[in-house]
């Protein structure tokens, strides 16, 4: 027999988000077959260590079960509240380039001149990545650039083609 009013929910949050994840924080969760359905909980500790296998913080979120919907053991996904620390840019996956000297993301600048920026990657989200630190809101991201691409190269801008644009 088992008390299921109340049930202890374990989460890892990826090493990223682990500064966010604090005691008393409102999170909620939601189970796929019940869609469109949120259980309000609380997180109520932390680990307090990174796991080095996975990069992880394992958390325990208390969800009130008094329905006795939820059953234990059951899948189920919890959505933090997370603010971000800092403001973070989308840029294609494909702008992307890789040199010795670490992560690069080719902007123009001065209209015509290429710069390669530094920058620290976020989550990747497949055909974007997040960029936490060393681009600016403003920057002209290079969309598809060629491996041959150096620092102070001269290039010709070209607008980015609508894609609803019909092709004589």
């Amino acid at each position: 027999m088992a008390a299921i009013d109340r049930l202890r929910v374990f989460v890892n949050v990826p090493q990223v988000y682990s500064h966010s994840a604090k005691p008393g924080m409102q999170v909620d969760l939601t189970l796929p077959e019940m869609p469109g359905r949120r259980f309000a909980a609380t997180l109520v500790r932390t680990a307090g260590a990174i796991d080095p296998a996975t990069r992880t913080l394992t958390v325990e979120v208390d969800v009130s079960n008094t329905a006795r919907l939820l059953l234990p053991g059951a899948y189920a996904e919890v959505h933090f509240k997370i603010k971000p620390s800092a403001a973070t840019l989308i840029v294609p996956a494909t702008s992307l380039v890789f040199r010795g000297e670490g992560l690069r993301v080719p902007v123009v600048e001065n209209g015509n001149k290429i710069s390669l920026k530094a920058v620290t990657a976020g989550s990747d989200f497949g055909n974007t990545i997040e960029i936490v630190t060393g681009l600016s809101p403003d920057a002209a991201v290079v969309a598809n650039p060629p491996d041959s691409l150096v620092e102070g190269q001269t290039v010709r801008v070209v607008p980015a083609r609508q894609e609803n644009q019909v092709e004589d």
